[in-house]
Formats: C-alpha cells, structure tokens, sequence
C-alpha cells in the first residue's frame, strides 16, 4: 500500500513541472504556443510547431 503512494506523487510532480519549464522557451518562439498550453494541448501545438520548422526548412 505504501508503494504506490510515493510512486503515484513523485510521477505527478515531473509532469507538472516540465510544462512550466518549457512553455516559456517555446513561448519566447511563438506567443500563440503559451495560450495553447494553458489549454492543455502543448503537446499537439509543439508537434505541429516542430513539423511546421521542419517543413520551413525543406
């Protein structure tokens, strides 16, 4: 029982903090990516932000 516990917060604390950390780098690139963060969706703003450079640079 006491397994989990520790196990299940210390997984959520990351997750939280990564998100802060890289939404003002992606947000100095583009302001629109720090409103699609708040929205929950970064991840799907950063790929399609990714895809876009790659494209760019094709």
């Amino acid at each position: 029982m006491p397994m989990p516990m520790p196990v299940a917060v210390p997984h959520m604390v990351p997750v939280y903090v990564p998100m802060p950390v890289m939404t003002p780098r992606i947000a100095r690139i583009s302001p629109a990516s720090y409103e699609t963060g708040s929205d929950g969706k970064g991840r799907t703003y950063f790929k399609t932000f990714n895809d876009n450079v790659t494209l760019s640079i094709s």
